[in-house]
């Protein structure tokens, strides 16, 4: 399915909250509970934490670890030309880790999705509940 990004009350304390491209953006998420009946449900999604680590480690650990084995490549095949070969060696490793993350977030792994974990209230929608009969001459349901 596909989840639309609304802005919420706790955007405006966010200090990105001008910069931030997610206001309207589109996301798959994965719904295997069936939870969402129509569309505009407004719904909480979650990530699970194993599919968080493993972004983490391809988005960090994986260029941190090309970057030392480019480094330490270099370093080992130019020894007599200083750290310059070898700083660039490590730059390009830490390149190819970036483009290895970006070409994998690509494929959005259905277990990498986040899950709609509950369906919320409608954001603007109040339901009204009196809590006594009506006053004489009052309608039901007016304030």
């Amino acid at each position: 399915m596909t989840l639309r990004i609304d802005l919420e009350a706790n955007c405006a304390g966010c200090m990105n909250k001008e910069g931030c491209n997610l206001a309207g953006s589109l996301m798959k998420a994965r719904d295997p509970s069936a939870l969402v009946r129509a569309v505009g449900d407004r719904v909480e999604v979650e990530i699970s934490p194993g599919a968080q680590a493993a972004g983490a480690f391809w988005l960090l650990g994986l260029p941190l670890i090309l970057f030392g084995a480019g480094y330490a490549a270099g370093a080992a095949l130019f020894s007599s030309s200083g750290e310059g070969p070898a700083a660039l060696l490590g730059i390009g490793g830490f390149a190819l880790g970036i483009g290895a993350a970006f070409l994998l977030k690509r494929g959005n792994r259905p277990s990498a999705l986040p899950v709609v974990t509950r369906v919320l209230e409608p954001a603007y929608g109040a339901s009204f509940r009196p809590d006594s009969e009506p006053a004489a001459g009052e309608a039901r349901g007016t304030v």
